[in-house]
């Protein structure tokens, strides 16, 4: 039975909902459990969204706009009307939403009705109107005519509900805004501690001017971008010097490491990066959803990879539209044993890197620590010479650079060149050994990341891409210990 008393108390508990989801479920809920209604549903406008797969899309004279079915609570009868859009204009529910205008009887024998209410003979629908605007339309169903004086209540109620919708729309715009905010903080975090770790792009000799010249071709052109090279060239150094000198640099570089990235978190960051760069990291990894969705990606796309992509896509394990759509302007990072004329420069920059960075006095940096650094092969390229020299720093005392101290992988002249499947197992093994040093531990002052003398999120991101998974192994130790 109908309880017209028990409209307004409805409306009061859906008003203290603070998110517009709670209001519309409490509103619902509230009209059939307490107001005694065999159902209630709340449809709100929005863009035409499932035209090719509604059920009423002959019915609909304009697929750019509809009503949405937002909250239904109809127990355990009528609990899964046939339609979830509705066309304005057409049947009991477009006029109302359309008209503005109140209706209040039995259900007409309209088809849009009966896919949107089923068969409950009698229908109060009330529309929802904000500041002169229509939002949607109230809809109520019941098993006995609706009285004028709980059709009179509902149309207050219907009032109440459409501003209590508006402020907690508002309210939930805040919230995503301030989220979006706090995202593009710590990307922004992100790119600053990046850019204080490697500062400005040190390339001096033939191939570092050859690639100044192709940042400079590339960058204000809005296409996307390959940077190819071995691990640890300098590719995502590139890719900022790319985005700074492009003209969306005003906006976020957007990384994305795309041998660990989830649907949710790939869409997230693309999100992101629509006015600005999404980064592909290690392209060549990107899952299958991705490479479809960065097809569509608004973002100017620089992409990075260390493998032959024409030999993957040959594979079949990369689309090769993506392939094409990537190489506009593919940039090839030279490793640094083909730029030896690039080690000082590279080396006294990153020492006043490292001294900064470790809070020391820069340590002097002689001319046989130069051609020391000068005679090794770098098989880990500018990466390993910049950790080098910071475990240097660390190991130094006064005004000499404890280069000897430093060294983690012998001569390189002794050991020949690596190659890349070597160099990844033995990174992979350094880190291992690392993690079981520190107790597992990345942070702190006996955390891994200090013992290799990198950032936590510098380590935490090598880790991720070689698949290391820090949980399952301290698992593994507790296993081992028993």
């Amino acid at each position: 039975m109908i309880q017209p008393d028990e409209i307004e108390p409805v409306g009061l508990d859906a008003a203290e909902a603070r998110r517009a989801d709670d209001v519309l479920a409490r509103a619902v809920r509230g009209l059939r459990e307490r107001a005694g209604f065999a159902f209630a549903q709340i449809w709100l406008a929005g863009l035409g969204d499932r035209c090719d797969a509604c059920p009423l899309r002959d019915a609909c004279p304009d697929r750019t706009l509809c009503l949405h079915r937002a909250a239904i609570d109809a127990g355990d009868a009528n609990a899964a009307p046939l339609a979830e859009r509705a066309p304005l204009g057409r049947g009991s529910l477009g006029q109302v939403a359309t008209r503005g205008t109140a209706l209040c009887g039995r259900v007409a024998d309209d088809p849009v009705d009966r896919a949107c209410f089923g068969a409950e003979p009698f229908l109060a629908l009330q529309p929802l109107v904000f500041r002169g605007e229509s939002m949607g339309v109230l809809g109520v169903g019941a098993k006995e005519s609706i009285g004028a004086d709980a059709h009179a209540r509902l149309a207050s109620f219907a009032a109440h509900l459409a501003i209590a919708i508006a402020h907690a729309r508002t309210a939930d715009e805040r919230v995503r805004q301030q989220r979006q905010l706090t995202r593009e903080r710590d990307l922004l975090r992100e790119d600053l501690e990046h850019a204080l770790g490697h500062g400005p792009l040190v390339a001096e000799g033939a191939a570092g001017r050859k690639l100044r010249e192709q940042i400079e071709l590339c960058a204000p052109i809005d296409a996307c971008v390959l940077i190819l090279g071995e691990a640890g060239t300098g590719k995502r150094r590139v890719a900022h010097a790319v985005h700074a000198a492009s003209g969306r640099a005003d906006a976020p570089l957007v990384p994305v490491e795309c041998g660990t990235v989830t649907p949710e978190r790939f869409a997230e960051r693309a999100a992101l990066a629509e006015h600005g760069t999404l980064l592909l990291r290690d392209v060549e990894a990107l899952p299958r959803f991705a490479q479809r969705a960065a097809l569509r990606a608004e973002a100017r796309i620089v992409a990075t990879t260390r493998s032959h992509l024409r030999a993957v896509v040959a594979a079949g394990r990369f689309d090769a539209a993506l392939y094409h759509h990537l190489s506009v302007f593919p940039i090839e990072v030279a490793p640094l044993r083909e730029r030896r004329e690039d080690i000082a420069p590279l080396a006294r920059h990153f020492l006043r890197c490292a001294a900064r960075h470790c809070g020391r006095p820069e340590p002097h940096l002689s001319t046989d620590d130069l051609r020391a650094l000068e005679a090794r092969a770098w098989p880990g390229n500018v990466r390993e010479l910049a950790e080098t020299l910071e475990r240097a720093v660390r190991a130094s005392s006064g005004a000499r650079l404890a280069l000897d101290a430093a060294e983690a992988i012998g001569s390189p002249r002794a050991r020949g060149v690596e190659t890349e499947a070597q160099l990844r197992q033995r990174e992979r093994d350094n880190l291992l050994s690392a993690l079981a040093a520190a107790g597992g531990r990345v942070y702190g002052a006996r955390g891994a990341a200090a013992l290799l003398g990198v950032r936590p999120t510098t380590l935490a991101s090598r880790l991720r891409a070689l698949g290391i998974d820090r949980a399952r192994l301290a698992a593994q130790k507790r296993s081992d210990g028993q």
